[in-house]
């Protein structure tokens, strides 16, 4: 196998749970779409937020590398 062919390998969750591992699956962030004060449509979290808590993230990854 190389980086040029790829296999990607689904469980169901019955499998998951044989094995033993078995997590909760949760969000990174929850973005609701809600009604502004002046009726239009807006985001329940700011772009910016979504955008650091991503990057937060992904920099707890490398630092765990």
């Amino acid at each position: 196998m190389s980086s040029n062919k790829v296999v990607n390998t689904y469980y169901t969750e019955e499998e998951i749970e044989r094995m033993g591992a078995p997590k909760e699956k949760f969000p990174l962030f929850h973005i609701d779409l809600t009604v502004g004060e002046d009726g239009f449509p807006q985001y329940s979290t700011s772009a910016s937020e979504v955008v650091s808590t991503i990057l937060a993230i992904f920099d707890a990854g490398i630092k765990s590398l």
